[in-house]
């Protein structure tokens, strides 16, 4: 994520929540603001568009060989699990 926000000059904030707005079914994230820079952040990341390149480089870091990878994290988004590690959504 890291190298994606820095290739783009943007922050990794941004790089997260355009690629959760980027995955079907998920249309609206919730984005916990703590500070105004942060919503002004969030609001920025709706223009970022990844490309293929750069998502399969994010999903690749899921370490798609385990039980947490991107099939459980595309599990978890299509029954609307928006906390996996919290209450035993896994």
């Amino acid at each position: 994520m890291a190298e994606v926000a820095a290739n783009r000059g943007i922050l990794r904030a941004q790089v997260a929540l355009a690629w959760v707005l980027q995955k079907e079914p998920v249309t609206a994230p919730i984005v916990g603001a703590t500070k105004p820079h942060h919503l002004e952040d969030a609001v920025a990341a709706l223009s970022v568009k990844l490309d293929a390149t750069e998502i399969v480089s994010l999903e690749g870091a899921l370490c798609p060989a385990s039980d947490f990878g991107i099939l459980k994290l595309e599990m978890w988004i299509s029954k609307g699990t928006v906390f996996p590690f919290q209450g035993g959504g896994y």
